[in-house]
């Protein structure tokens, strides 16, 4: 249970962590526009891979 808790923490801290990511991308104008897409599809693909590898880890109780 404690490491659930922990691990729900963690997953939050790296949400916010990359919508500040994504708000520096979105207002940095060095990168270009098609560039901003890509930057901005990778981060949310990788916290759907993390938010998919969450819910695996909490259903099967592996960390128990």
């Amino acid at each position: 249970m404690e490491v659930m808790l922990l691990l729900g923490l963690v997953a939050l801290v790296f949400i916010v962590l990359e919508l500040i990511i994504i708000l520096s991308v979105i207002t940095n104008n060095r990168i270009l526009g098609k560039n901003k897409i890509f930057w901005i599809l990778l981060i949310l693909f990788t916290q759907g891979i993390g938010v998919i590898i969450y819910f695996i880890v909490s259903d099967k109780n592996i960390l128990k």
